[in-house]
């Protein structure tokens, strides 16, 4: 008796879905929007933070 599974050829992933560039640049924005206080922070930290030999 001939097994039908062994015959089948393996199946191939689909193929990736093509991007929206407006969708993309419009997270790229987001991101760098979102990014902008935390550096900020980082900047500040640095200037007056904890060592810095000035008192509060």
């Amino acid at each position: 008796m001939i097994n039908n599974f062994d015959q089948t050829p393996p199946s191939r992933p689909p193929e990736p879905r093509q991007r929206n560039g407006c969708a993309t640049a419009f997270m790229l924005v987001v991101g760098g929007i979102l990014l902008i206080p935390g550096v900020l922070c980082a900047i500040l930290n640095v200037k007056y933070g904890a060592g810095s030999g000035s008192d509060p």
